[in-house]
């Protein structure tokens, strides 16, 4: 991947998976955009991304969605053990 690549991370407020993934991400010098998904305009943006993608975003048996959520133009990586497994 380049170095100028750039991701989108969407993650939610007070989540601790979210904390997780982006301190991982600062370690790796990853360049991402945080999403909040919980209010305001990225709530707006979340749930725009959820209808054009919801056949790749998986939920929980309870009917949540699964946070964080990191994307790119090309992939879809929902999840913080999947995220932290990640080849960038």
């Amino acid at each position: 991947m380049e170095d100028n690549q750039k991701y989108k991370l969407f993650t939610f407020p007070n989540c601790s998976h979210c904390s997780d993934v982006k301190k991982y991400l600062k370690e790796k010098k990853i360049k991402y955009e945080e999403i909040n998904a919980g209010i305001g305009e990225g709530r707006k943006e979340f749930r725009e991304f959820y209808l054009s993608n919801k056949d790749k975003i998986k939920r929980e048996e309870d009917g949540t969605i699964s946070l964080p959520i990191l994307v790119d133009n090309k992939e879809l990586v929902q999840g913080i053990e999947k995220i932290l497994k990640k080849d960038f």
